[in-house]
């Protein structure tokens, strides 16, 4: 599905489209969809833009979790978007495993790999999972324009609105026209290379960047096109490659983590990592991915929330960022929504953002630096498999009817 730009005999002509609006969203992925979807009938006068057209694809693992599948189940996602496998992680220290262990505890070994026997790895390309968002952004009544690419940002004192304007541009890349948007609240959600982001911080501290890879391949392409698979296949480092089966295929890539003593991937060698594990498909794509540190989140300006990539949010250890983009997105468009209909100041509403946000990237922090600490320099996970998968078969034994 293609979706048409609205006032499109406003944007051939010269003079720049204006409107003023309460809420400005900037980006319509996951988050910035998750954040529409929340406003779209709160009765606020909010426009959501993205530089692109959709349907477009997007550099993405295309793996499902935690709150990106709840998400997308309570806004009943088609199933035939979504691809189910069974999942298999390989580690070295698991020849250390016997099948008996294995087959206790629910999985199959196969060499160092262990299987889930149920299908339950969900994923989804990119390509349709935003484009079907942005498709439940249309039918919830959210307004929006295509091709509109910001490029200044900017406000004469703390007290007025943000003036956000830039280039209107066809599918076929032709520029259309100008706009300049006047909004209250201008909601980032433009990804690893965050215009709003880039243009609103006084002093940008230098984020920490994962390097990860992606390639497509079709099904005749790999030879098993139903697992799901995580490779951690070199020692003491977290970075893994993966192989993930989607519709129609496999999407295939590396993950190198920024963390400890890691040694930096140059992009050379990403590539030949990735041709290594993938020999055969499309061209292969790279990204840097800003991750999550222990630092606490900056402050932005009043009147600017960041989300998803934009704020660094994404899993440092394994690279997840859908469900923390969704996650982000859903709660600045709850925090704007009530903020905004209870009377609350812009600065009340941009505080109560980065708090909330704030008291998650602790949590999120907390439960990486327990996967930190398991790792810790020695794999110690079939040390740790072992006594809990013992645990789960001695304890009934022992109990006393």
């Amino acid at each position: 599905m293609q979706f048409p730009d609205l006032d499109t005999d406003v944007k051939k002509s010269s003079a720049p489209f204006k409107r003023r609006v309460q809420v400005l969203i900037v980006g319509l992925g996951p988050a910035g969809t998750a954040c529409g979807m929340g406003l779209a009938k709160s009765g606020l006068e909010v426009l959501a833009i993205d530089r692109a057209h959709f349907p477009r694809d997007k550099i993405c693992g295309d793996a499902l979790t935690g709150d990106a599948l709840r998400f997308l189940r309570e806004n009943n996602i088609p199933s035939r978007i979504i691809q189910r496998s069974v999942s298999e992680t390989r580690k070295p220290s698991y020849a250390e495993l016997t099948p008996t262990l294995a087959e206790a505890s629910g999985y199959s070994l196969e060499g160092t790999g262990l299987r889930t026997r149920e299908a339950s790895f969900h994923s989804i390309r990119r390509i349709d999972l935003d484009n079907w968002l942005v498709e439940c952004c249309t039918r919830a009544g959210l307004p929006m324009e295509f091709g509109w690419q910001v490029q200044s940002l900017h406000r004469h004192s703390s007290s007025d609105p943000w003036c956000v304007s830039g280039t209107i541009r066809s599918r076929e890349g032709q520029v259309q026209g100008k706009f300049e948007i006047t909004a209250e609240v201008v909601v980032g959600c433009d990804g690893v290379s965050s215009v709003v982001q880039n243009l609103t911080r006084e002093q940008h501290a230098a984020r920490p960047i994962a390097l990860a890879s992606r390639r497509y391949s079709r099904r005749d392409e790999v030879d098993t096109p139903d697992v799901s698979l995580m490779d951690y296949q070199w020692p003491r480092n977290p970075s893994y490659a993966w192989r993930f089966s989607v519709n129609g295929g496999t999407n295939a890539g590396i993950y190198w983590c920024h963390h400890r003593d890691i040694p930096p991937l140059s992009g050379r060698d990403l590539l030949a990592l990735t041709r290594q594990h993938a020999p055969r498909g499309d061209a292969i794509r790279t990204w840097g991915i800003p991750v999550l540190t222990d630092d606490p989140l900056p402050q932005s300006p009043l009147g600017i929330l960041l989300t998803g990539d934009a704020a660094s949010l994404v899993d440092p250890m394994i690279g997840h960022g859908i469900d923390r983009a969704i996650h982000s997105g859903e709660l600045a468009g709850q925090i704007l929504s009530k903020g905004f209909q209870t009377g609350c100041t812009v600065e009340t509403i941009t505080r109560t953002y980065e708090n909330n946000l704030e008291s998650r990237r602790v949590e999120w922090q907390r439960s990486f630096k327990e996967m930190d600490n398991m790792i810790g320099g020695i794999d110690r996970t079939v040390e740790q498999f072992v006594r809990g998968l013992l645990r789960s078969v001695m304890l009934p034994s022992t109990t006393q009817p």
